[in-house]
């Protein structure tokens, strides 16, 4: 007997967007955020660039790890925050499976920042529009370049 697979390809991949507005809330400074890369493995980085009275300045740095076994599951991020008088950074980590592992331990990150968020973006993916609030929230405002 002859079986067919039938696969369904979208033309987009999936992505996940809120109607509602992402906004950061800053609390205290604090200094929690763990530089992981002698220990594990530098998954990937993104850093916020604004121009800000006429320079360019980094303000969000955010870099995710994982360990170095091939079976490792947990995904680790650290939040640097930078701002002319607030400095603050946090560390965060997600597992499991079934969603955004990024986007969970972006969040729990900046919760250990004491950055509050209007909304959850645990597990959505949200990582550019978390970063932008938080940008936002410290405020700057223009044009956000992410690199």
């Amino acid at each position: 007997m002859k079986r067919t697979l039938y696969t369904y390809k979208s033309s987009r991949p999936f992505t996940y967007k809120s109607s509602r507005p992402l906004k950061a809330t800053l609390g205290n400074e604090v200094s929690n955020a763990k530089n992981l890369q002698g220990t594990k493995e530098t998954v990937s980085h993104k850093t916020l660039v604004v121009m800000h009275k006429g320079e360019m300045k980094t303000v969000v740095s955010a870099r995710w790890y994982k360990g170095r076994s091939r079976y490792a599951s947990t995904m680790l991020c650290s939040l640097w925050v930078y701002g002319d008088n607030y400095y603050t950074s946090g560390h965060g980590q997600a597992g499991g499976g079934g969603y955004c592992k990024s986007s969970a331990a972006l969040y729990w990150a900046a919760k250990d920042a004491n950055i509050e968020l209007s909304r959850s973006t645990s597990g959505t993916g949200e990582m550019d529009e978390t970063l932008i609030a938080i940008a936002k929230g410290m405020g700057y405002r223009g044009q956000f370049v992410i690199v």
